[in-house]
């Protein structure tokens, strides 16, 4: 199981890429259109990452918004298709 800290980070993460991709996902998942267990789903596949620290360098470097992920995120195919839906 992992630790509240590490979860949270990771959840960071992720809702950072989806902003960095135009997509408000607490926004979705508060209008009921994405159900809050694909989010949970999104942050632990983002848990399995090895490079936490290199996608928060990558986020802090980018202009919003962007077009792609990079290539090593696990929630790369996901998350561009939620923003190619806005």
């Amino acid at each position: 199981m992992c630790n509240a800290s590490r979860f949270e980070q990771h959840a960071r993460l992720v809702a950072r890429m989806g902003d960095a991709l135009g997509v408000d996902l607490e926004t979705r998942v508060q209008s009921g259109e994405l159900p809050p267990e694909v989010l949970d789903d999104l942050v632990f596949e983002c848990l399995g990452c090895p490079k936490p620290g290199t996608c928060e360098r990558w986020l802090d470097a980018q202009e919003e918004p962007v077009t792609a992920a990079p290539e090593y995120c696990r929630n790369k195919i996901a998350l561009e298709a939620m923003a190619a839906q806005r």
